[in-house]
Order: structure tokens, then C-alpha cells, then sequence
């Protein structure tokens, strides 16, 4: 017959880590399934900055200590899933893919999962722009372009959180409707820093080792310094830059092929202030996704030559 544990923890997160310790302190050996991978949506975290004892600190740095404090007190640790639980048995039933396990009691502190878009470049980014709670980073988000997707009430919630903090919010929902309650849509319409773009899909997220901006599938790029998931022709040129007062100052420009590619029809859609730095990382990582043609880049640098006006590429 398997063992009967007195108490088994299915969740590996700060809140099934606090249980175990608790548990394990007061002498009852407790049984952790930590799920594979472990750590829940702290481990997609970077910086942690309002967990008391910290000024700073990353979120798997966090989670790892409170498992060594854990294993200390006498918690035992497996990174496996539960798949099934049968309560109406007593003992209590816990299955993994491999084996039945008894408890006498369970603490179930599975958390909560983020929806994300299942772009390989939104999973490269998370924790580099890539955020799935304002609440929690919005705080790095100051003074920033940020992009908020989705529209139920969790995006009008993100989205009106982020304005306390970035200078302006996208709004990007697929649909032309938001199915958000009423209320949080009004607040979200009325507010100043958040433009709502309709019918829109976010195609790729770019940026090598931040978030640098959005293409929008089939119309344009969007420029963006952080996003928030929540639930054809695309731009490869820059048409104009200047330098400003040591900024850069540029407007982007959509390229819309035909078929036939003998048609191009440009659109400016923004204008942005950007550090010389940012920019010409941004411009790297144009060049490198091919939103930029390479033969383009020099002339898209001229603007060193010529800083007081616009120069045209």
C-alpha cells in the first residue's frame, strides 16, 4: 500500500512554497508537486521590487530561495504535474503520469496562468518588455510607449493601471467590440493616454534584447517599448529622421505592396523621441527582420550629417 502523506501542496509558487513551509514547521512533512516547470509566473518575472525583505530582487532568485527554505525545514520537493485528484476517496487520490499518491490532506495553490499569443518572439522577450500583469511591472514602465492586447475587463484593468505610469498606452483588440463590462469600457474610451486600435492582430514582437516594437499583420508597425498580453504587406522602411537637441526624432512609414509589387503606398502613423542608442538598435533589429532593406541603412544614418533637418531614405 502507498505511504499516506499527511499533507500534499499541488502548486510551486510563492503561495504553495509559504504553505509548505508552514506545514513543515509544524512537523507535518509535506508532500510539494512543484509542476514542471516550477516556480509558477514568478519565474517569467525580471526585477521583484515590492516583496519585503528585497529592494531587488529576480523573480527565480526569489522562488529558489523560498525552496531551499522549504527543503530546509523538511518539505519534499517534486517538479512533477498532477493530472488527476479523486477527493471522494479518503484517503485523498493525487496522480501523476506515473504513480497514485495518498494524503490525508491537500492544500491545492495552483495560481493563476497567463494567456499569451504564441509568438516565439513574445516567449524571447518575456520578462525583457514581454509583462502578463501590470500591477506588477508597471512600475518599469515609466514614461514609456506601451501596448496592452486583449479585450475583456483583465485589458481595460492592465490598460488603465499602465497610464499611471507610461506616457501612452495601445490598446489592441482583434475584434471591433470589446466584451469587457461597460463601466471599464467608458473609463478606458474617455482616458487621454490610451488609443484603442480595432480589428488589429499583433504579428511579431521585435526586439533583440528588449521590446522595441510590434508588427501589426498586415498594415503596419507599431513602436512600443513594453507589452502586456492579456489575452500581408508590413513596413520595411524608415521614410524620414532628424536629430534634434541630442534625440532622434523619426516617422515611420508603411510599405504596402500589390501582388504585382509595382505599387507603394506610404503612411506616416507615428512619430516618436528615441535616445540615439535605442534608435539605432531599433534600426539593427529592422534591418535584421528585414522591415529595412540593408542597402537602406546608410542613408537612414545620415541624419549625422544633416542634424538639423529631415533626411529622406
Amino acid at each position: 500500500m502507498s505511504k499516506i502523506e499527511n499533507v500534499i501542496i499541488i502548486g510551486g509558487g510563492p503561495a504553495g512554497l509559504a504553505a509548505s513551509i508552514y506545514n513543515a514547521r509544524a512537523g507535518l512533512s509535506p508532500l510539494m508537486f512543484a509542476g514542471a516547470p516550477h516556480g509558477g509566473q514568478l519565474m517569467l518575472t525580471s526585477e521583484v521590487e515590492n516583496y519585503p525583505g528585497f529592494e531587488s530582487i529576480l523573480g527565480p532568485d526569489l522562488i529558489e530561495k523560498m525552496r531551499l527554505q522549504a527543503k530546509k525545514f523538511g518539505t519534499k520537493i517534486l517538479d512533477k504535474n498532477i493530472i488527476k485528484v479523486d477527493f471522494s476517496k479518503n484517503p485523498f487520490e493525487i496522480y501523476t503520469s506515473e504513480e497514485k499518491y495518498l494524503a490525508k490532506s491537500v492544500n491545492i495553490t495552483t495560481g493563476a496562468k497567463a494567456i499569451w499569443l504564441g509568438l516565439e518572439s513574445e516567449t524571447r522577450l518575456i520578462g525583457k518588455g514581454v509583462s502578463a500583469c501590470a500591477t506588477c511591472d508597471g512600475f518599469f514602465f515609466k514614461e514609456k510607449i506601451v501596448a496592452v492586447i486583449g479585450g475583456g475587463d483583465s485589458a481595460m484593468e492592465e490598460s488603465l493601471t499602465l497610464t499611471k505610469f507610461a506616457s501612452k498606452v495601445y490598446l489592441i483588440h482583434r475584434k471591433d467590440v470589446f466584451r469587457a463590462s461597460q463601466i471599464m469600457q467608458d473609463r478606458v474610451k474617455k482616458h487621454p493616454k490610451i488609443e484603442i486600435l480595432w480589428e488589429t492582430e499583433v504579428e511579431e514582437v521585435l526586439g533583440e534584447n528588449k521590446v522595441e516594437g510590434i508588427v501589426e499583420a498586415g498594415k503596419r508597425y507599431i513602436v512600443v517599448e513594453d507589452l502586456i498580453s492579456t489575452g500581408g504587406s508590413s513596413i520595411n522602411t524608415i521614410n524620414a529622421v532628424r536629430e534634434k537637441n541630442g534625440i532622434v526624432e523619426y516617422c515611420i512609414a508603411i510599405f504596402t505592396y500589390e501582388l504585382s509589387k509595382s505599387k507603394e503606398n506610404f503612411e506616416n502613423i507615428n512619430t516618436k523621441l528615441m535616445t540615439l542608442t535605442n534608435f539605432t538598435s531599433f534600426v539593427k533589429t529592422a534591418v535584421q527582420k528585414k522591415y529595412i532593406a540593408k542597402d537602406q541603412l546608410n542613408h537612414i544614418m545620415d541624419w549625422k550629417k544633416n542634424p538639423e533637418g529631415w533626411v529622406a531614405v
